[in-house]
């Protein structure tokens, strides 16, 4: 069986370790990767609201991705009509709180019976 992504990045990583030579020149690269960002405190005020503008758009932006991401594969029907829907699977934890209210909104609703005409 082929090895998942984080399998493969913690065998990576054992490896480094295990080479202090390697692992000395990538915790360098780290070092000196986190000296060239630019704190906001060091920024005038104008930029910082800019920074703070593109961070709250790219927030913005991944919300939303990971909202339309979020699906609910199968909602069982309920057998009678007083029942609510219950999920059966769910793509992400977060979903079955909507999955609640969901079901108390259905439970809310009054019973209707179906004639056939």
């Amino acid at each position: 069986m082929p090895l998942t992504p984080a399998e493969k990045m913690r065998r990576y990583r054992e490896k480094l370790k295990n080479d202090p030579i390697r692992y000395e020149d990538y915790k360098k690269k780290d070092l000196i990767k986190l000296s060239l960002r630019i704190k906001i405190t060091e920024l005038s005020e104008k930029e910082k609201a800019d920074q703070r503008k593109k961070w709250r758009e790219q927030k913005k932006d991944k919300r939303e991705k990971t909202e339309s991401t979020i699906k609910v594969i199968e909602i069982k029907k309920p057998s009678t009509s007083t029942e609510a829907p219950t999920a059966i699977k769910c793509v992400n934890k977060n979903h079955i709180l909507t999955i609640r209210k969901l079901r108390r909104t259905y439970e809310k609703l009054p019973s209707v019976k179906h004639f056939a005409a």
